[in-house]
């Protein structure tokens, strides 16, 4: 989806449209929103019974579920990040993403085994304290992006004057990340379905399977 929103929004800035472009992110934000809510509500409803179907038994469901739900219950904030971004970059600036990535990662590694195994003042959360840190993450970095939008200092901004709801702009943010959507959807889905083939020899074998495919991804 991030590359179809920043080619409608690179397609309006260089017709000269800065209207358009700014009614373009209000639009992608929107779009953002509605997908994450869809994507809460669905796994918070289905996860038990997909992650059972997966091969997940007694604590390896119980500890996916720990870390799903805490995910999934902050799916919006994952939508809105990765949205927002695409909207700066689309903008030409490059380099205000890549620092909050980069600056996300190496507080994510640090906060992450904080709240996993209590260190300090941090809450022992389990698997559920990585999920809590990868959520707060882009949730503040979601807040850094729109207050960079809102005070407008780049081509693209988030102002009230540009939040009036017209279908075409949805269009034409959809028109290409749908398709685009179409391989990422193929790659996780092959990953799903090779998970539940794996779950059947067991924990041991899922959890190997499950490294070997986040080092894929990577």
């Amino acid at each position: 989806m991030g590359g179809g929103i920043a080619s409608a929004v690179a397609r309006a800035l260089g017709a000269g449209r800065r209207a358009d472009a700014d009614a373009l992110a209000w639009h992608a934000f929107l779009i953002a929103v509605v997908m994450g809510t869809v994507f809460t509500r669905a796994t918070l409803w289905s996860g038990p019974r997909l992650y059972q179907a997966l091969g997940g038994t007694g604590a390896t469901l119980t500890l996916a579920l720990a870390s799903s739900n805490v995910v999934f219950a902050g799916a919006s904030g994952l939508w809105v990040f990765n949205t927002l971004a695409s909207v700066v970059r689309a903008a030409g600036n490059l380099v205000l993403p890549a620092r909050i990535v980069m600056g996300g990662a190496a507080v994510t590694l640090t906060i992450s085994p904080a709240l996993i195994v209590g260190w300090g003042p941090f809450p022992r959360l389990g698997l559920a304290g990585a999920a809590a840190a990868l959520v707060g993450y882009y949730a503040a970095g979601s807040l850094v992006l729109l207050g960079y939008l809102a005070s407008g200092p780049g081509l693209v901004g988030l102002s009230l004057g540009s939040a009036r709801i017209r279908c075409g702009l949805f269009w034409d943010n959809l028109r290409v990340g749908i398709p685009g959507s179409l391989n990422t959807i193929r790659a996780n889905l092959t990953v799903v379905l090779l998970t539940g083939l794996v779950g059947s020899f067991g924990t041991f074998a899922l959890a190997g399977y499950g490294m070997g495919a986040r080092l894929e991804y990577l």
